[in-house]
């Protein structure tokens, strides 16, 4: 039998077909967290917000476009990996994610873990990754090459302009360097010189000559997430699911009917299912604002449900006749569903738009609204009406005599 046939909806009749798209999606889910954990860093992309750890952000500037954003990416985590200290010991910092954002889409964010304590992190390893991310990616160092007469200095990619030369050339006359001419074009500075440079001189003549790159912009450190903290954050984050859901079946047990409730209390822990299974075929992080997400969908969600079980309640009252539980949940959903598929659209047509030209932190939390939103529209039309029917069907409601489909 068709889901819909002869201007009539056939939910009930088609409830195991309804619970079976569930099931496809939690073992695609299911199939990529097996993927990833042999493909990625981990199965599950689980932010700092609950594993603990730290972030720096490094804002590049107009330099950072979709065509630069590999190169500087891996760069940016190259240097996190490998940074080692004053004897050449690797700190053993590992980055965890990487990700680009900013207003303008013009910086990069990695979160990282260490092996160091919290307080050799913070006072010794974090500041030493900041320094080396400025002096790496802030500035340009470039490949010198020297002559009896002369100093070419050649930066790449850099555009030279304005007084550089003046300024380069003075630097060089206070460290001893007999300067006696510059000339520069395009990404090469060449320096005259009356005598070589000596080689005790060249270390200092490097540093000298390194430049700061003007599209580039800062290196912030934006904090610490300890293990303990970040516990205690997933433990408040599943209570404050848990008693939401709890709330929300007492609501509708007293307003409507045990059975209306558990119904609306299946179809909510399908929203939470599938939007986090929908997290886990994309990989996207899961951090607080998941969670905050998450709880605007579950209301969402059940505010589409009610309205659902308020037309049963009234079609329970108002149909005559030994009418079944089928058609009385076939007729509420239908009289109900467009009023919820316009809703469902306008709103996803929304969150489409601010995912698209939202920055990543937005984004971050629109794309699970968009899964939320679909899963939510599937679950007050679909499951919560196929369990509602399966319970009436099998349960004696009092003061209700209805006969089985």
């Amino acid at each position: 039998m068709l889901l819909y046939e002869s201007g009539k909806l056939h939910i009930a009749e088609n409830r195991k077909k309804i619970m079976l798209i569930p099931l496809i999606v939690i073992l695609i889910a299911a199939i990529c967290l097996v993927v990833y954990s042999f493909t990625a860093d981990s199965a599950v992309n689980v932010g700092t917000d609950f594993t603990g750890g730290y972030k720096m952000r490094v804002k590049v500037g107009s330099r950072l476009t979709d065509e630069t954003y590999d190169e500087y990416s891996s760069k940016i985590i190259s240097i996190a990996e490998n940074l080692t200290d004053e004897e050449g010991n690797k700190y053993g910092i590992k980055v965890t994610d990487c990700e680009r954002y900013g207003t303008n889409n013009d910086s990069i964010a990695i979160s990282y873990l260490g092996v160091a304590s919290d307080d050799e992190m913070l006072d010794v390893v974090n500041p030493a990754l900041k320094q080396a991310l400025i002096d790496e990616i802030l500035y340009v160092s470039p490949e010198l090459t020297y002559s009896d007469g002369s100093i070419v200095a050649k930066y790449d990619g850099t555009i030279l302009n304005g007084n550089i030369g003046d300024i380069k050339c003075e630097q060089l006359r206070k460290l001893g360097v007999a300067v006696t001419g510059y000339e520069y074009d395009a990404d090469t500075l060449t320096v005259s010189v009356s005598s070589p440079v000596a080689d005790s001189l060249k270390d200092e003549v490097s540093k000298a000559l390194v430049l700061r790159d003007e599209y580039v912009g800062s290196v912030d450190s934006s904090g610490f997430v300890s293990s303990a903290v970040s516990s205690e954050l997933l433990q408040r984050a599943v209570l404050a699911v848990v008693l939401a859901i709890a709330c929300m079946l007492i609501y509708i047990w007293i307003r409507f009917e045990l059975l209306s409730g558990l119904a609306a209390i299946v179809a909510l822990f399908h929203d939470l299912i599938i939007m986090t299974c929908a997290m886990f075929i994309f990989h996207i992080e899961l951090n607080q604002t998941f969670i905050i997400a998450l709880v605007t969908i579950l209301g969402y969600s059940i505010n589409n449900t009610i309205i659902i079980f308020d037309r049963v309640r009234e079609n329970i009252k108002n149909m005559s006749g030994n009418i079944s539980n089928a058609v009385i949940i076939n007729t509420s959903v239908k009289s109900t569903l467009s009023r919820t598929v316009f809703s469902t659209f306008t709103t996803l047509i929304m969150v489409l738009f601010v995912a698209i030209i939202g920055v990543a932190d937005i984004r971050v939390f629109a794309l699970p609204i968009i899964f939320g939103l679909i899963a939510g529209f599937y679950s007050a039309n679909f499951i919560a009406p196929s369990v509602w029917t399966w319970l009436s069907d099998n349960f004696v409601v009092k003061g209700r005599k209805i006969k089985k489909a």
